[in-house]
């Protein structure tokens, strides 16, 4: 097989993508919602470099979606985007990366279900898409096609989402988590969702 140079591999539904030595990213597999980021919607079988992205340094996929951050602390994002997971006021499926606008500093990029978030150089957490469990953090269950900061959370150093929650570790080790609980996947010992960051005691 040929050596892609890969450092990094995220699955999404149907689709792989990774982020190469060279900081350019290859994808493959379904490609209905554009999320191969080729600027067309036929599949591929073998992987193909995403076109008009270089320096990426973090990649992240959601269901349909790819969000990845540059070196000049920009978030791209492409795919699918009826729920407004990829920032840009725009319900319309995106074939290529583009630039998601009104974020600050970025320094580390989460994509979940049909929501993505960001941290930002001030330990901040801003989240955009599907919001039907509050998976944005906002106080809210209404979706935002941009960039929402989650309410209350300062001096996060790691944050990730999952389908429709999303989990955050601030620099005193502390664990806040939001949004869908059903299944207890909050952690807070509950079934509740949480519509803002919840503090999680083990």
């Amino acid at each position: 097989p040929a050596d892609c140079g890969l450092n990094t591999i995220r699955a999404g539904f149907s689709f792989t993508c990774g982020l190469r030595n060279d900081t350019t990213v290859l994808c493959w597999g379904q490609n209905d919602s554009g999320q191969l980021g080729i600027n067309t919607n036929v599949d591929s079988d073998t992987p193909v470099q995403v076109l008009n992205l270089f320096g990426v340094t973090q990649l992240s996929v959601g269901a349909g979606h790819v969000c990845a951050l540059t070196n000049t602390s920009e978030v791209y994002c492409w795919g699918a985007n009826l729920d407004g997971q990829l920032g840009d006021s725009d319900p319309t499926a995106k074939r290529l990366p583009f630039l998601v606008p009104g974020l600050p500093n970025i320094t580390a990029v989460a994509a979940g279900g049909q929501h993505s978030c960001a941290l930002d150089g001030q330990g901040g957490v801003w989240c955009w898409g599907n919001n039907g469990n509050g998976q944005l953090g906002n106080n809210s269950k209404i979706d935002s096609p941009t960039p929402v900061p989650a309410q209350g959370l300062s001096g996060v150093v790691r944050l990730t989402a999952g389908s429709d929650h999303t989990c955050a570790v601030k620099s005193d080790d502390t664990l806040w988590c939001w949004g869908a609980n059903f299944r207890g996947q909050l952690g807070d010992a509950s079934n509740t969702e949480r519509l803002v960051p919840t503090a999680i005691s083990n």
